[in-house]
């Protein structure tokens, strides 16, 4: 058998080993020729519809003009009524290229082009149908094509050339609007500016003439230095009153400590006092002499200091040069020290006022110089105003002279670079039409025929698994190969041949001698599968017992042309011998077991121990024992008989087994732990001569 290597096993078939099948094109060649009538009716309609489409519809032609458009710079701001001279601040320029697709697909444009040729514009929204007109971009270029499409030839060429025309009117009218309005802009600006000029000059000569027209660099000088005289003469007076105040405290600390009387016992000498007083004059003199230094004759310090050193003199006058009488009297210290004392209070109420006087002088030399400091940025505001005025007045001027100059000078930016084309059918397009058929019949077709596919319960050719079990081949279910003649019988036989070597080699721990061919419902190619299995092996050279265990419809007898006279339910019952049950058929080395007569309750018979011995005796017979077994719904035969044999081929019929009948009977064997070698598939057309089974 080495001459049919595991390898040729492609397309519908499986490799033991689960591996996976590769779906050809002949698969997509079979789904086309199922589903042909549904394919050629959809292609039918569409083209149908196409060529309908294309006699019923009304010509169309085309004409196509050119426009160059100079672009807005990106950074250019648009028209503002505010500031139209931004418009025209760099002449030549327009907006960009998509607002200017725009304004030409707009209906002010349109309706122009329209009426110029006594043509009805169409409304937006309304259903009159005219000429459409299509505005498109070549490329990234600022080059705009018009396309007009209409009925009539010669009224799409004509609306092609109109359209660009009533554009570049818009254009030069838009842009001869926007001079006249930005020199208008101007005009009123630089009057504007001429007055608010005027008024500057005018409120810095009132501002100088309330001043007396002192410079203002001159009053903040000498704001400044009486501002530090006034500073100095704070800092003097402040001294002075420190100064009075400490010889105050200092003469009130010593007539504290003076006895408040003395006692004369003799003549007493004056000397000493008339020193003291001299003294006190002496100093009276050093003050009104630094008096005078610092203040006028005619001030309060000057007058005052006078006067206590006219007292001191007249007081030193009256003192007698002795005292000769024996008294006890006041102490005279403490007249001295009440005089000085009096003399220094006096010094410190005349410092307090100076220094009053030096501090109010101060406060008015600051507000002053906060006044002046407040008018300084007032006048300087007002000369910068005036310069600012002046300059933008001047610019204003030569701006409005430049742009009257430039009013009859404007450049065109839009050029029309080609008048309509010679107009060309654009439509129908029986091509387009047609190939847009085609695609579309192509797509409805696999979606379908997809669809169809998908919701079809039948075992197909595409199925690799079927109900979790791999798909041992195809093989043909509706002829005997017995019965073939010797001619005809490789076609048919090729199939099983490799069905037999894929069953053999299916387990290599247990090799596969006893196998049971069940079916989920009848007429399904059961028993052919079993008749033809069996001859295959047999031409190899093997003896095959073939077991017709479906008690309730046998038919294997039939097939082969032999009398059943006794059989399987004779055996199971006891009333017949194992070694006359094999009964030799027309097929060399294939041999079959009969039914027998039909029993009542077959699954009782088949659960017993003498089905499973005679398994194992005919196995000591023969190399293979096939059983044919009843359909899985027909009751429990298949389920009992499968946990007697090595393994179970299921047989499904192509296009005619549901996959729903097919995954509930192999549930039922899974349930009895069966051992399910796969599925074979009955194709009544499958022979060798396909390329099934042929090498690529």
């Amino acid at each position: 058998m080495s001459q049919y290597p595991i390898e040729v096993y492609r397309d519908r078939a499986l490799l033991p080993g689960g591996a996976e099948r590769e779906i050809s094109i002949r698969d997509a060649i079979g789904t086309i020729r199922r589903r042909r009538w549904l394919i050629l009716s959809i292609f039918g309609i569409f083209l149908a519809g196409a060529v309908a489409l294309s006699l019923l519809s009304e010509p169309s032609y085309r004409s196509v003009s050119s426009i160059l458009v100079e672009s807005r710079q990106a950074n250019q701001p648009l028209f503002d009524p505010n500031d139209p001279v931004a418009a025209v601040s760099a002449t030549g320029l327009i907006l960009d290229v998509p607002t200017q697709i725009e304004v030409l697909q707009s209906y002010r444009i349109l309706a122009d082009a329209f009426s110029r040729l006594n043509l009805r514009a169409p409304v937006p929204g309304s259903d009159v149908r005219g000429p459409v007109v299509n505005i498109r971009q070549v490329g990234q270029t600022s080059t705009l094509q018009v396309v007009v499409d209409a009925q009539d030839p010669k009224t799409a060429q004509d609306l092609a050339d109109a359209v660009p025309q009533v554009y570049l009117d818009y254009v030069r009218t838009r842009r001869r609007q926007e001079v006249e309005s930005a020199l208008q802009f101007l005009q009123k600006r630089y009057k504007d500016e001429s007055d608010l000029l005027t008024k500057a000059e005018r409120d810095l000569e009132r501002f100088r003439r309330g001043r007396n027209f002192v410079s203002i660099e001159q009053e903040g000088a000498e704001l400044s230095q009486r501002l530090t005289r006034a500073e100095m003469d704070e800092k003097v007076a402040s001294q002075n009153l420190a100064g009075a105040k400490e010889r105050y405290q200092t003469l009130v600390a010593e007539r504290a400590k003076v006895p408040p009387t003395v006692t004369n016992p003799a003549t007493r000498n004056t000397l000493e006092r008339i020193a003291a007083v001299k003294s006190d004059i002496a100093s009276l003199k050093a003050e009104l002499a630094s008096a005078q230094v610092t203040y006028s004759d005619r001030s309060p310090q000057v007058r005052e200091a006078k006067a206590r050193l006219t007292a001191r003199e007249a007081y030193l006058a009256s003192i007698p040069k002795t005292e000769s009488q024996r008294t006890i009297e006041r102490n005279p210290l403490l007249n001295e020290y009440d005089l000085r004392i009096s003399d220094a209070r006096s010094q410190m109420t005349a410092a307090q006022a100076s220094h009053a006087e030096a501090v109010n002088n101060l406060k008015d030399a600051r507000a002053a110089l906060q006044t002046y400091s407040g008018q300084q940025p007032k006048e300087a505001a007002l000369q910068r105003e005036i310069l600012q005025r002046g300059a933008t007045v001047e610019s204003l001027s030569k701006t409005v002279e430049t742009l009257s100059l430039r009013q009859n000078s404007v450049r065109d930016p839009v050029s029309i670079l080609s008048q309509g084309s010679l107009p060309e059918q654009v439509s129908p397009n029986w091509r387009l039409n047609l190939a847009l058929a085609l695609v579309l019949a192509t797509i409805l077709s696999v979606g379908l025929v997809s669809l169809r596919e998908h919701l079809d319960e039948r075992i197909s050719a595409h199925d690799v698994t079927v109900g979790g079990y791999a798909t041992l081949g195809f093989v043909n279910t509706n002829v005997v190969i017995g019965k073939l003649p010797a001619a005809h019988r490789t076609g048919i036989a090729e199939p099983y041949r490799l069905l037999s070597y894929n069953l053999i080699y299916s387990s290599e721990d247990r090799p596969v001698r006893s196998m049971l061919v069940a079916s989920s419902t009848r007429r399904e190619g059961r028993t052919t599968v079993a008749v033809n299995l069996a001859t295959v092996l047999a031409s190899e050279g093997k003896k095959v017992a073939i077991v017709d265990a479906n008690l309730r419809r046998p038919s294997l007898h039939k097939i082969f042309g032999i009398e059943a006279t006794g059989g399987l339910t004779e055996y199971l019952a006891g009333t017949q011998a194992v070694d006359g049950l094999l009964v030799p058929t027309p097929t060399q080395n294939v041999f079959i077991v009969p039914t027998g007569p039909v029993a009542d309750v077959p699954s009782k018979l088949l659960d017993s121990a003498a089905m499973r011995e005679l398994i194992v005796r005919l196995q000591e017979q023969v190399d293979y024992v096939i059983v044919d077994a009843p359909a899985t719904t027909a009751g429990p035969d298949a389920q009992i008989l499968s946990t007697m044999v090595d393994g179970v081929v299921y047989v499904a019929r192509l296009d005619v087994t549901k996959k729903s009948s097919l995954r509930y009977g192999l549930d039922l064997l899974a349930k009895a732990h069966a051992n399910v070698l796969g599925v074979v598939i009955g194709d009544p057309t499958q022979t060798a001569a396909q390329d099934v089974y042929a090498e690529d």
